[in-house]
């Protein structure tokens, strides 16, 4: 059965103040989610989960399925020629399953990808984006992007990444007698580590704050990097809101980073193992508001900014910064069950 979807748009266009069109210039995904991704997707990415000893049966068990495009550029983007001192153009199109289990105050989210590097629709989209209305972009800021075909295996290579995360609830203040106008305060820890096109560890601390109706594990702020937001909330009986600020900081340690250093493919510009940057920290903070019923689920989470310390280590390493908009909508708990 169908129980939502979701639609994540991340640009750094959207952060007008930090708008510098580099590093990760943006990315889109489509996720779905419903009983059907169990059925059908999930027996393809159980084995990896199985293999971890990640639990089966739990309270609390949701199924996802997402399409998504990524995209990473230099700073100059009004040039042909390969710039081997900066970061390489490199895109990522995908597809992921994911399952989150929970139990408690503890989860555990997982996530199989199986995509395609360096495909040119990135550049199409990167184009269309700056070249509206026919502008002339060659000439003009922001600049008509014409270095594509230096990225990260340019023409398509299959690529695959495996991540597990556990999730753990830390604080949680005491809610109102009746659950909904009391302001909660929530804390929650992550650690994780993934294997393939990104490989590495990672940790991090996500603090709410506001009108909390959604489990801690129920909210990601990184629906295009990990598990995806959840779009149904599993059981609200009557009508209920949510309102909240959030916060995060998450460390990483790099082992490879192929959008960075390539796969397999020769690459005209590639990070060398020696300027790759090994301990990365992600940060970010928005605003979520949602609307919980019987009939339909539905929440608006706007990312304010989001940012990411240098990636690679010389002359041009940098931070970079981007917003994000996430909007999900699902039926309600009286529309049927499923996961």
């Amino acid at each position: 059965m169908f129980t939502g979807g979701a639609l994540y748009l991340e640009e750094d266009l959207f952060y007008t103040p930090g708008n510098q069109d580099r590093n990760y210039t943006g990315g889109g995904g489509i996720r779905l989610q419903g009983r059907w991704v169990e059925k059908s997707l999930y027996p393809v990415q159980r084995p990896f989960d199985r293999l971890l000893g990640i639990p089966e049966r739990v309270a609390e068990t949701r199924h996802g399925f997402l399409l998504s495009l990524t995209a990473f550029t230099p700073d100059s983007l009004n040039t042909r020629d390969p710039i081997h001192d900066d970061r390489p153009y490199s895109s990522l199109l995908a597809v992921s399953t994911d399952r989150v289990a929970a139990r408690g105050r503890e989860a555990w989210a997982t996530q199989l990808s199986i995509g395609v590097l360096g495909l040119r629709v990135a550049e199409r989209a990167q184009r269309g984006i700056h070249c509206w209305g026919g502008r002339p972009c060659e000439t003009e800021r922001p600049y008509d992007p014409i270095g594509w075909r230096n990225q990260i295996s340019d023409g398509g290579e299959p690529t695959a990444l495996y991540r597990a995360t556990y999730l753990r609830l830390l604080t949680e203040s005491p809610r109102g007698g009746d659950g909904q106008k009391a302001v909660n305060v929530q804390t929650s820890a992550r650690a994780g580590g993934s294997i393939g096109y990104y490989t590495g560890l990672d940790a991090g601390l996500t603090t709410r704050v506001g009108w909390i109706q959604t489990p801690f594990w129920a909210f990601t702020n990184t629906p295009l990097g990990s598990v995806n937001q959840r779009v149904d909330d599993g059981g609200a009986t009557d009508k209920r809101y949510e309102l909240f600020w959030y916060g995060s900081l998450r460390p990483r340690l790099v082992a490879y980073n192929a959008l960075l250093q390539g796969q397999f493919r020769d690459s005209r510009v590639v990070i060398p193992a020696t300027n790759l940057e090994r301990f990365v920290t992600e940060f970010d903070t928005g605003i979520s508001v949602g609307m919980l019923t019987p009939k339909v689920n539905a929440s608006l989470t706007w990312v304010v900014i989001a940012g990411r310390t240098p990636e690679f280590l010389g002359p041009r390493e940098r931070v970079h910064t981007w917003a994000s908009v996430f909007l999900s909508l699902g039926p309600g708990s009286g529309g049927g069950g499923g996961r």
